[in-house]
């Protein structure tokens, strides 16, 4: 219980609770796409803490730890570990669009105030793109290959992150993408494929894509989020892919 921090607050979406993300994923709890529930965790709890829905799947198994719940003054706590001063992460909302959350310390508060003016927190939408689904050549490419011959190099430019998020011109992937017809979503194969992007244990990665703006075609796989950070996609398939849009 050491890792968790709850407490029930009213939004306009239902009763929450603000958790981890690995905590969230772990009960099975579902999101809140809310810029004031964010907003309100992030004040009370610190950078990391989402607001969730207490829905039947997740909220017994959460209230029943609490409840039950006894600090003891024996138990050793384990070192709090910090934050990545630059985060990204997506979540489908209810209405069947994409938003990405931009989390920036306080050292990195003027990429955000950049990106949204907001020094902390930005909520993006993100758009669509033309080969990003079913058996397109650029996705079965990236789906085959990722932690194959596409893999993670150098720690990224965080102002050229910022910058392909302020153009609009990107969209997401993770192992657990819908868009994914050609393998099984989310099987433990390519969970392994993409978790080896990363170096520090992340359960996910995120993977952003950069999309050309006159044809929205992804021309890019170009970064990959880690707990860690945001690292450079080395893939020189959409290399000379990009190239041949740009000339």
């Amino acid at each position: 219980m050491k890792y968790i921090l709850l407490l029930v607050l009213v939004t306009s979406s239902s009763f929450a609770v603000c958790l981890k993300l690995d905590v969230g994923i772990k009960f099975r709890c579902k999101p809140i796409i809310d810029s004031q529930a964010y907003k309100w965790c992030d004040k009370k709890f610190g950078q990391g803490y989402l607001p969730y829905k207490t829905t039947k799947k997740c909220s017994k198994e959460v209230q029943y730890q609490f409840l039950n719940y006894k600090p003891q003054a024996q138990i050793e706590v384990e070192p709090v570990k910090k934050e990545p001063d630059f985060f990204v992460e997506a979540y489908w909302t209810k209405n069947y669009s994409k938003e990405v959350v931009v989390r920036c310390s306080d050292d990195k508060n003027l990429l955000c105030d950049v990106l949204c003016e907001d020094e902390n927190l930005c909520i993006l939408e993100e758009g669509m793109a033309k080969n990003f689904v079913g058996t397109s050549i650029s996705l079965m490419n990236f789906l085959n290959n990722v932690g194959k011959s596409i893999l993670s190099s150098g720690r990224a430019n965080e102002g050229d992150v910022v910058r392909l998020l302020q153009s609009g011109n990107f969209v997401t992937l993770t192992s657990q993408t819908v868009y994914n017809l050609i393998t099984k979503v989310n099987s433990k194969k390519l969970q392994r494929q993409f978790r080896s992007l990363c170096d520090d244990g992340t359960q996910y990665p995120l993977v952003l894509a950069e999309v050309f703006e006159k044809t929205r075609d992804v021309v890019g796989y170009s970064y990959v989020v880690c707990k860690s950070g945001v690292y450079e996609l080395e893939d020189q398939y959409m290399i000379n892919l990009k190239k041949s849009y740009l000339h």
